[in-house]
């Protein structure tokens, strides 16, 4: 339950079609055109029964390109071949790839079209990381997988070590709140990379955790149901990035690391200001206005009429930015970001109070006179 939920929280910000869970599948129908290379002695599964997850995990290929398209998958081991097998998948239709593996552990999986693009994902096969398939894509633009586990600290069978509280961090004065900020780390090399994650917070450090991330894998760490600031470390060995972190501003900041270490990655085009709203019984002037780094700032000012809602759209960058909300000329709220705001935002005045919310969600409030 607590995996879903946190999830079904971090879905919007995702922003990729390979999707593992169950709630982004999209079942085909028809049978592709086959020619299979036979595979034996499967699903792969421990003698102890201890050391085997309770069903057996697949493989979904996905076609989303307009034509039919060859493609190969191979299934690795501690360098020993699970299994290969090969198949034209039709234009919108998918591949189920059934009973692969019982066995928890850390699988080579290469998809490979016919076309000559390719995908190295490192396969987790554990029961955080939840119990469906693998799912793949063919797409356009290359071969995309994707998979997502929840970290807290640890995920095994992921390699990971260090010092945490346990996660998340309790509310002290809200117990058993839902989490209010996350960090996810995603590996988008072709090989397994040790990244390292440090939070510290106003009562002295949550974790300081290093985890050997396989390819194409996402883990989320669950921090803190507190909101307030936190110093926020991510490294590996080649580049480290530090910010400061703010709840509930920027709930979930992502992170990737690429060929040149880890970068923040932000979802721009969902990143806006959309709309400003006046729910007060009197008419009321509201002012927004953004500053970015040395950017000059831009700014949008509406007079709106007792219930009245105005679209508007105005981007929030990536990094270190301020948003001001002026009521009747007066500042009544700042917010601020430095790794990446979720959107869209809204502005709301409700009674007395300016409201900032993001998917129904409070970011930040305060008294609007």
């Amino acid at each position: 339950m607590y995996r879903r939920a946190l999830l079904a929280a971090l879905a919007p910000l995702a922003g990729c079609s390979a999707l593992t869970g169950g709630d982004g599948r999209t079942p085909a129908t028809g049978t592709p055109s086959q020619t299979t290379t036979p595979t034996s002695s499967l699903p792969l599964t421990a003698s102890d029964p201890a050391a085997n997850v309770d069903s057996p995990r697949g493989i979904e290929l996905r076609n989303r390109r307009d034509t039919p398209t060859y493609a190969t998958v191979v299934v690795e081991h501690e360098g020993e071949t699970v299994m290969t097998e090969s198949k034209t998948i039709q234009r919108g239709r998918s591949w189920d790839i059934e009973g692969i593996v019982s066995r928890r552990g850390i699988y080579n999986v290469i998809v490979e079209a016919e076309t000559g693009e390719r995908a190295v994902h490192g396969w987790v096969v554990g029961e955080q990381w939840g119990e469906w398939d693998l799912v793949a894509s063919l797409t356009p633009a290359g071969v995309e997988t994707r998979q997502i586990g929840i970290c807290a600290p640890d995920c095994p069978p992921l390699q990971a070590r260090g010092e945490s509280r346990a996660l998340p961090r309790e509310n002290p004065t809200d117990p058993g709140r839902e989490v209010a900020g996350a960090v996810t780390l995603r590996n988008d090399r072709d090989r397994t990379v040790p990244v390292s994650l440090q939070v510290t917070g106003d009562q002295g450090q949550i974790i300081d955790y290093t985890y050997d991330l396989p390819a194409g894998v996402e883990a989320i760490v669950p921090v803190a149901r507190s909101d307030g600031g936190y110093d926020l470390t991510v490294a590996t060995a080649g580049r480290t990035v530090e910010h400061r972190w703010y709840v509930p501003e920027e709930r979930f900041p992502r992170f990737v690391v690429g060929e040149t270490g880890p970068a923040a990655a932000c979802d721009t085009t969902d990143t806006r200001i959309t709309r400003m709203s006046n729910s007060k019984q009197t008419e009321t002037t509201v002012g927004v206005a953004l500053q970015s780094d040395d950017d000059p700032g831009v700014a949008r000012t509406a007079t709106l009429g007792p219930g009245e809602s105005r679209p508007i759209s105005l981007r929030v960058p990536p990094g270190e930015t301020t948003l001001t909300v002026f009521v009747d000329g007066e500042r009544r709220l700042t917010a601020e970001w430095t790794v990446c705001p979720g959107g869209p935002i809204r502005v709301t005045l409700v009674g007395r109070t300016v409201f900032l919310r993001n998917d129904d969600r409070v970011i930040k409030s305060a008294f609007a006179g």
